[in-house]
């Protein structure tokens, strides 16, 4: 993990918004605001692509309008301490990290915030569920100390999610509805190491008509399980052995203790976060119902969580951070199976000559690194690189899809495997015929700031969109047509797209003459494409733009020579 250390910050009125950018002052992206004076020092945890650079621009910008730009050294980062702070919600967008001992709380500041219904955390990952979308988590990469967060991805499980927390780095522990109306929740695992979590359900709240309407918390060490729930009129702590499912304890809080919508833990020592006063109870014995008031912060605390570490009682040791889990395993033969046999709509004399060993339903790498790049994947369309790209679909598990031009644009159905085999044909690693460029070499940074400015290319662009792409003409054959489809990290566009129009031309950036703000297939553009390792692109949930038949290119047959450069840019994106 690389960081820089901001010692001094003179002639600028805090707050400060920090951005970090390459050293030309290009390429910048968010990483957070600092609201206290500097000094002291504040510590930055670099993002990817930035975590391996040896140096990097870095851009303050103050409420007042005020900029300053400089190029600093990297260094290394020590290991932290485990930080056993509390982490507290009250709701919308307010978090806090909450130190029970001295009662003290410190607003945080996250990227890309949905409106907040439960939080999570672990030494290095933060997890927030959205209240208006119960069936998405934001999950961040958090440095604790001094606290740094940063986007990494949406997860979309298959249910809506009530309650949160961390049983461990691959598996969250929340509830859904009962089967029936009136049966109480169901406590459920999540496991995340996918982007759509597979959800197990384990056992369910005691009686009939018990909701959640508070928290949960696990204990590694004891493997026991608290939630906070209600029933009947009535507020509930109960206990659970986690792996057999056995009730062992349900106690009645009220009238002493109401509306407890946050648990978290310390040194072994359960707390509860009571709702409409602000009050911190101590969990002393849940045998004899003991409870010890310690603290009274804010009130309304919506929401509470801690990392799982602190739920011992241990002296805290070095744990790595955020980098130690984001980088992607390369793996030279990716397996992609076929869920069926298709039925190809190629020459039948084709031999399929397998490049791709067949074997189980792809498991998608984990965890995707922030990846703030678009790439262009041109497609020949000359016989022979047609012929071959379709044998390779086919004979590697496509079910319907053997290229845009061996049938057009895909099918939804089976969309997400298709693209994968799709994208790991080693033709788009360049070299090989009319595949001349490696695609991955082909991309445009997505602006990650908010406003509109111009790329480098001095091209207007807005926050989430891709800037000019410019395609030579040593990037393909000059006398063949391509079809060209853009993909488009989907963590680097805040989480959530619906679609990106997108400009063309020939010649000169910012030219419109191919098209301007054209539309993208809209059915597919809202569809994730889930990328695993060893593809010609970063392994990746992504957004595939398809502009049939615009991103034909040359559009007229035969095919004029190219004999300029071709400029994509992404235009509006919602």
């Amino acid at each position: 993990m690389t960081s820089i250390i901001l010692n001094t910050i003179t002639g600028l009125n805090y707050p400060y918004d920090i951005y970090v950018c390459d050293v030309y002052g290009n390429n910048c992206g968010y990483i957070s605001q600092i609201n206290t004076p500097v000094p002291s020092s504040v510590e930055i945890v670099l993002p990817p692509p930035f975590d391996m650079a040896p140096a990097v621009g870095i851009k303050i910008i103050t409420s007042d309008g005020c900029e300053r730009f400089r190029v600093i050294d990297c260094i290394s980062l020590v290991p932290v301490i485990v930080d056993c702070s509390s982490y507290i919600t009250t709701g919308t967008t307010d978090i806090f990290k909450y130190n029970i001992d001295t009662n003290t709380l410190t607003l945080l500041t996250f990227p890309s915030l949905p409106s907040i219904s439960d939080i999570a955390n672990n030494s290095n990952k933060f997890w927030i569920t959205d209240i208006n979308n119960p069936q998405e988590i934001t999950e961040y990469y958090i440095n604790p100390t001094p606290f740094v967060a940063i986007y990494n991805r949406i997860l979309y499980p298959s249910k809506p999610l009530s309650g949160l927390c961390v049983k461990d780095e691959n598996v969250l522990i929340s509830t859904i509805t009962g089967a029936t109306v009136g049966s109480s929740y169901i406590v459920v695992e999540v496991n995340i190491s996918t982007t759509i979590p597979t959800i197990t359900n384990k056992f369910s709240l005691p009686g009939t008509g018990r909701i959640l309407s508070g928290d949960l918390f696990y204990f590694p060490l004891t493997d026991k399980l608290f939630v906070s729930n209600v029933g009947g009129g009535n507020v509930y702590l109960t206990q659970y052995d986690y792996t057999t499912g056995t009730l062992e304890y349900d106690v009645t809080l009220n009238p002493s203790i109401t509306g407890v919508y946050g648990l978290s833990s310390k040194n072994n020592n359960l707390y509860l976060f009571e709702y409409s006063t602000g009050k911190v109870y101590r969990l002393d014995n849940i045998s004899t119902s003991t409870f010890t008031l310690v603290q009274t912060t804010i009130s309304g605390i919506y929401a509470a969580s801690s990392d799982v570490s602190c739920a011992i009682d241990v002296t805290p040791t070095p744990t790595p951070t955020i980098t130690p889990t984001i980088t992607p395993s390369i793996t030279p033969t990716p397996s992609i199976t076929p869920s069926h046999t298709p039925t190809p709509s190629i020459t039948a004399s084709y031999t399929p000559t397998p490049t791709i060993t067949p074997t189980n339903t792809p498991t998608p790498t984990y965890p995707y690194v922030f990846d703030p790049y678009v790439y262009l994947v041109p497609e020949p369309q000359d016989t022979t690189s047609l012929t071959n790209l379709g044998n390779y679909m086919f004979s590697s598990g496509s079910t319907s899809f053997l290229g845009w031009g061996n049938g057009g644009v895909p099918s939804i159905s089976g969309y997400s495997n298709n693209l994968n085999v799709y994208i790991h044909y080693s033709g788009f690693t360049g070299g090989s015929g009319n595949f001349v460029t490696n695609v991955s070499t082909l991309k445009g940074y997505i602006k990650q700031t908010s406003g509109t400015t111009t790329d480098t290319f001095g091209c207007s662009q807005d926050q989430y969109t891709f800037n000019t792409i410019e395609l030579s003409t040593s990037q393909v054959n000059t006398g063949i047509q391509y079809f060209y489809t853009l993909w488009i990290p989907l963590n680097a566009v805040g989480g959530s797209m619906t679609n990106m129009t997108v400009d063309i031309g020939y010649n000169t950036p910012c030219s419109t003459d191919i098209v301007y703000n054209a539309i993208p297939d809209t059915i597919l553009a809202a569809a994730n494409v889930v990328v695993t390792s060893g593809a010609a692109i970063p392994s990746n949930v992504y957004r595939v733009l398809w502009i049939d038949p615009t991103c034909l290119i040359p559009s007229t047959v035969p095919p004029p020579s190219l004999s300029t450069s071709i400029f994509f840019k992404g235009n509006t994106k919602t």
